[in-house]
């Protein structure tokens, strides 16, 4: 596979251990370092405090803690990450405008399909 994604560091917030493990396995075989949790918590304590600076985050909207709404509004308070692509990835196929304006870039769809996820992610950069 092609190395469309060397050198971007990606955080997968996904309460789904099969969804995260499975984008996972296909961004690092693109060149991404990835980097997965399912608590968003968890993920706002990585991007607040790590020196690490994420390229994408891909998050689930559907999370027991908070929602992806909540999270990628959480995201957004951060100066550093206001302008960082966050994609939401949810089994709902009719969330595309809602996502958007709650502060996604975009939206994919699960099961999310590997090729599309690659060149969806490819095409950001």
């Amino acid at each position: 596979m092609e190395q469309v994604l060397a050198n971007k560091n990606i955080l997968i917030v996904d309460d789904s251990p099969e969804s995260s493990r499975f984008m996972k396995i296909f961004l690092e075989m693109a060149g991404a370092s990835v980097d997965c949790t399912a608590e968003p918590i968890i993920a706002l304590e990585k991007i607040n405090n790590e020196d690490k600076n994420y390229d994408v985050i891909l998050s689930d909207i559907n999370m027991p803690q908070m929602s992806g709404y909540e999270f990628v509004n959480e995201v957004r308070k951060n100066l550093k990450m206001s302008k960082t692509p966050i994609i939401a990835v949810s089994g709902h196929d009719n969330l595309d405008r809602k996502s958007e304006s709650f502060g996604f870039h975009s939206h994919l769809v699960k099961p999310v399909d590997p090729e599309n996820l690659i060149s969806h992610l490819g095409y950001l950069h």
